[in-house]
């Protein structure tokens, strides 16, 4: 079995391939895309010598999870860009790049509000029905589902032992986050927020850029524990560190200002001092 983390250059965001299985059965997790300028050529290179690599004629590459870490432009964008792309080949009738068979993200419909018709219009007319719903661009082949256990983070520690986690071919996946607690609360200041800017009068399409350069949807980040025969790799997106921690409690991954072990952390937002200290 191999295990690894596959980082490719993505200027000021995050653009993982994360690597697991054995040379007869490869698996391959995309986690997310980065901002413009790093699909064409960093992220689609890649994406074709690992094709290359595995895959015989003219076969897309079998991707079994794409995963999108929250919506900020630098970890989505990317992942847009390939999905422009592969409804382009859908379009033409031609083999797509790669063919991916389950996806992970907290979507604008989800985190904000079902109610926010005009936002995810615009969101939907300028990238497309993926960048709300991305599964209903995708195939129907196989979707990697979950099931959420726990609630809230401060819920007992033992009951909380029974946590979101999947398995992919000896990859197991524990869910630390984002917390419905910290969802809920960024749904109610995401709303504040644009009320506020329709209250200023400013279009759809202004909302949409202005929340695309926000970090409001930080705090949204998947955090993920991937673990294979006892390895382990901590997942973060922009999560903030204190935010991360009390996951792990409630999760049951962690005792109460205890340490984890890990062979592999993803520092939370590039290193930035606004979401870690020397705490994590």
């Amino acid at each position: 079995m191999f295990f690894s983390l596959d980082v490719r250059r993505a200027r000021k965001g995050d653009c993982l391939l994360l690597h697991y299985g054995t040379e007869q059965n490869p698996g391959l997790i995309m986690i997310d895309g980065g901002p413009k300028a790093v699909y064409g050529p960093h992220l689609r290179p890649r994406l074709e010598e690992i094709r290359k690599q595995r895959v015989k004629g003219n076969k897309p590459l079998q991707v079994d999870l794409l995963m999108v870490s929250h919506v900020d432009d630098d970890h989505i964008q990317g992942i847009l860009d390939l999905t422009r792309e592969l409804r382009k080949a859908a379009d033409e009738q031609k083999p797509p790049l790669v063919q991916l068979l389950g996806l992970w993200h907290n979507s604008f419909d989800n985190i904000i509000s079902h109610n926010t018709k005009e936002l995810t219009t615009a969101v939907t007319g300028q990238f497309g029905p993926a960048s709300v719903n991305g599964a209903a661009e995708f195939s129907d082949d196989q979707v990697v589902e979950v099931e959420e256990h726990y609630e809230e983070a401060d819920v007992d520690p033992e009951e909380a032992k029974e946590l979101v986690s999947s398995s992919l071919n000896g990859l197991t996946f524990k869910i630390a986050g984002p917390m419905l607690p910290e969802v809920d609360a960024l749904r109610k200041k995401h709303l504040e927020w644009l009320k506020k800017l329709k209250e200023e009068g400013k279009k759809p399409s202004e909302v949409l850029a202005a929340y695309v350069d926000s970090s409001v949807p930080n705090l949204s980040s998947l955090v993920l524990l991937a673990e294979v025969k006892g390895k382990r790799m901590l997942l973060t997106g922009d999560g903030r560190g204190d935010k991360i921690l009390e996951g792990l409690e409630g999760a049951g991954l962690l005792e109460k200002r205890g340490k984890i072990e890990v062979e592999l952390l993803k520092i939370p937002h590039h290193g930035s001092a606004n979401n870690l200290d020397d705490v994590l």
